[in-house]
Order: structure tokens, then sequence, then C-alpha cells
């Protein structure tokens, strides 16, 4: 689930209203009332608003790992990874390979911390299937930086979520 739990803060650094930061961002009053109450927005709304305020989006982000208990050193990739797949949706195609290479970056320590988890029996509740599915989700997001596709993304960030529950 992602939440923009840090737009009404960030808002209020840069001492607009809501009227002002909706204006700025070409979105209407009452969806930054929404989203600001909770409402989970779109990716393309994400971005308006954050070029508005001036910040990257995951700096609006709060993403939370649903039902799944896991340890701080995986949850915060994971995180990360949601929020890199999000913002690369809808950009341009040089800046979605950039982001991707990102994301293949953090998939390198999810997938060490899966194994290491798995290998210590620590804290995490991910079993040897979870990290066949992570890898397979990680291969994909490889060939999307290379390839890269508004409906495949959007599909990754689909899994991503089904992987977290």
């Amino acid at each position: 689930m992602v939440k923009l739990t840090r737009l009404r803060a960030v808002r209020e650094r840069k001492a607009l209203t809501q009227d002002e930061l909706a204006e700025l961002a070409g979105v209407s009053r009452q969806t930054v009332v929404k989203i600001e109450g909770g409402l989970e927005p779109r990716p393309p709304t994400i971005r308006k608003l954050a070029k508005a305020l001036g910040v990257e989006p995951s700096g609006l982000m709060e993403i939370r790992m649903d039902s799944r208990r896991v340890s701080r050193e995986l949850g915060e990739p994971l995180a990360e990874l949601r929020a890199l797949l999000i913002q690369a949706q809808g950009v341009p195609a040089a800046e979605t390979v950039r982001t991707l290479g990102n994301a293949e970056q953090i998939c390198v320590r999810i997938e060490q911390q899966l194994e290491f988890e798995l290998a210590t029996e620590a804290f995490s509740s991910f079993n040897s299937n979870d990290v066949d599915t992570f890898k397979r989700i990680a291969q994909d997001i490889r060939k999307a930086a290379i390839q890269p596709d508004a409906a495949v993304l959007s599909g990754l960030v689909d899994r991503l979520r089904q992987f977290w529950r």
C-alpha cells in the first residue's frame, strides 16, 4: 500500500496551502485533501505532486508491508524497490532505464538478505518458495530495464504487492 504520509509535512514546509499545491500540480484541491487523508494515489498523481513540491516521489511515500512480518534489513529495500517501480511508470524511457538500473541493485540486496534470513531462520516470515518468487520478479525487473514497458512495470508493482502478502 502506498500512502503519501509525508505530503502534508512537505507541503507545509514549503508554506503552501492545499489549494496552491493543487494548482501547481494540476490536480483538484479535493484530490490533495483525500490523499492527505489517506487515499492511495495513482502513480501519475504522485509524480505531479512530487514535481510541484520539488522532491522525488519516494520522498512523499510511506510503503507498508501488508500482513508480512519482515526484518528492517529486508523491509526497507522492499519498500524502496516498490517506490522505484512506481516512480518508473510513465516517465521518459531514458529516466525509466536509469530508475530500473537502481532497482536492479536493490534486487541484489534483497535476494542476498532473503537468502541470509532463510539460511539463519531469522526474523523474516519468508520461505524458499518466496525466495524463488522474488528471484523471478527480480529477473523480470532486469528484463524491463532493457526494454521498458508501462504495462510490464504496472504488472511488476502488482506482483511485488502480492509478494508482500
